[in-house]
């Protein structure tokens, strides 16, 4: 699947979409 960062001020999420 793919993965992409949503950085969100200083919380960096990582999501994985598979």
């Amino acid at each position: 699947g793919k993965n992409y960062v949503v950085q969100d001020g200083d919380i960096i999420n990582f999501r994985f979409n598979v």
